[in-house]
């Protein structure tokens, strides 16, 4: 299934341990790039998040945020580093007197180092599965809306691509039409030259320098290998196809700017030339596409 790069998802898990509400969005990257938030308390499960997010995820810049809301008794058990809540007391007591510090001295409990969670905690197996269920139904949500925002992009593509193969066949017949019309225009030079210059032009040499004119403006290889690319493009943009095409999909535009850049290089008359400036245009736009997908 095609899916776009960008979304968003969450989802809220209500477990015995408390509520757990993931959400999860989701930009465009070349490369996966996971960044994850959440409480310190579970800390321990992050390298489990993000494990959960790369088995869904190929490509992007990946936010994760997850909180949790703990249930009564559920909070880790916490240790207080006393030798360093002594320091911190004694020093506010030297600073702002006894009356002062016996009010703030509550603040001190969030000072760093003076309360640490148990590591790992109690209940810990429990916490990270229910994290992990929260993040995986967000997963799920942000799925659905890469895949809805995937297929819009599939159908921009595939409707460039349909005109894409309406120039190209345009181009095929102008470009024959420029050539009957190059050939007979230097048959006609040919003889004017002649009967002006009461000369006798050799009919077998002229047919060649046709030919060879004709080849250097063939475009036939050209065009068998945009068609081949076009298919291609038709292919991957296919719902059923299960893999991610982003990357495909931004080669074979390389490709297609080849093929036409040569095809334009090579092909003569106004309206050849024309219509490889609309294709380029076309293609223009199925890259802007194609940069959205994974």
């Amino acid at each position: 299934m095609i899916r776009s790069m960008t979304g968003y998802g969450t989802a809220t898990v209500t477990h015995e341990l408390g509520e757990f509400t993931a959400e999860v969005k989701s930009l465009n990257g070349r490369f996966l790039d996971v960044t994850v938030r959440m409480p310190k308390e579970l800390a321990f499960a992050e390298m489990a998040v993000r494990e959960e997010v790369k088995r869904r995820v190929r490509r992007g810049k990946v936010d994760v945020y997850l909180r949790w809301v703990p249930a009564p008794g559920a909070v880790p058990a916490a240790a207080i580093n006393a030798h360093l809540l002594k320091h911190y007391l004694d020093s506010l007591y030297d600073a702002v007197g006894p009356e002062v510090a016996a009010a703030a001295s509550p603040a001190l409990l969030a000072l760093p180092g003076v309360v640490a969670n148990a590591s790992p905690p109690p209940d810990g197996t429990r916490l990270q599965a229910a994290a992990l269920d929260a993040v995986g139904a967000a997963l799920r949500v942000l799925d659905e809306s890469r895949a809805a925002e995937g297929a819009a992009h599939a159908a921009a593509i595939l409707a460039h691509i349909e005109v894409l193969e309406h120039f190209r066949l345009e181009v095929a017949l102008a470009r024959n039409a420029a050539m009957d019309e190059q050939a007979a225009r230097l048959r006609a030079r040919v003889e004017e030259l002649t009967r002006s210059l009461a000369l006798q032009a050799d009919p077998g040499r002229l047919e060649m320098e046709i030919a060879l004119m004709a080849d250097r403006c063939d475009i036939t290889e050209e065009l068998v290998r945009l068609d081949a690319h076009l298919a291609a493009f038709r292919a991957q943009c296919d719902p059923a196809n299960p893999e991610p095409v982003g990357k495909t999909l931004d080669f074979l535009t390389q490709e297609l700017q080849r093929e036409v850049t040569t095809i334009g290089n090579k092909a003569r008359g106004v309206p050849a030339a024309k219509r490889v400036v609309d294709m380029k245009a076309e293609i223009e736009k199925i890259r802007e596409q194609v940069q959205n997908l994974e």
